[in-house]
């Protein structure tokens, strides 16, 4: 009898969990609908280009201290990272920020492209990144790369997946893939570099560690 009332008891509270997470699932569907699709801007803010190259230029430097104050989420293992990177950047020559309204006012879901030199190939790199931007408290631009909540990351999902930004993403990937594709020396680089800076970073903790 025992072993009878348990089970139904967590076959019901099985159906009562499957029949939450279908409520919740319909009402993201129905908040997905219901949000406006916002064309994407180019280079639309300047009080936004200007936090985005100033943390790029900041990247380029090494510059961890103004990287903490532009951004929000900076681990150690992070700053660490961007230092060991710094050491293999020349600039960011080709910044664009493309925006679309965040979901309070002065904030916005940032894709910024961009194109790395580094110092021993010629060719630049192109990549796309995506930011959550806003305002502190004296209304200063900064980068929320991560503390921002459930609803906060689930809009920027959804955002991230109308067909501007995916035509957007899709082109930098195209442009990327063909670059490696026609450059040896820049795909040799890029592979060689990825595993240097993982190398790199790997035996800084452990020097910290010991």
């Amino acid at each position: 009898v025992l072993v009878a009332v348990n089970a139904n008891q967590r076959d019901k509270l099985e159906k009562e969990a499957e029949a939450a997470s279908l409520a919740a699932e319909q009402q993201m569907e129905e908040e997905v609908q219901d949000m406006p699709a916002y064309d994407l801007e180019e280079n639309a803010y300047p009080e936004v280009n200007n936090v985005v190259r100033a943390y790029y230029d900041a990247q380029a430097s090494g510059d961890v201290e103004t990287i903490a104050s532009l951004n929000t989420y900076l681990n150690d293992i992070e700053k660490i990272r961007i230092q060991e990177m710094s050491k293999y950047i020349e600039d960011y020559p080709v910044l664009n920020v493309y925006t679309k309204p965040g979901l309070d006012e002065n904030t916005y879901v940032a894709y910024v492209y961009s194109e790395v030199k580094f110092t021993d190939v010629d060719q630049e790199l192109p990549g796309l990144k995506t930011y959550y931007i806003g305002q502190d408290g004296d209304g200063q631009y900064f980068i929320n790369d991560g503390t921002y909540d459930d609803t906060v990351r689930n809009y920027i999902k959804e955002v991230t997946l109308q067909d501007d930004v995916v035509d957007l993403n899709n082109k930098v990937v195209v442009e990327y893939n063909d670059l490696l594709a026609e450059d040896d020396e820049l795909n040799e680089y890029v592979a060689y570099l990825k595993e240097k800076i993982n190398e790199d970073v790997g035996v800084i903790l452990a020097k910290e560690e010991t």
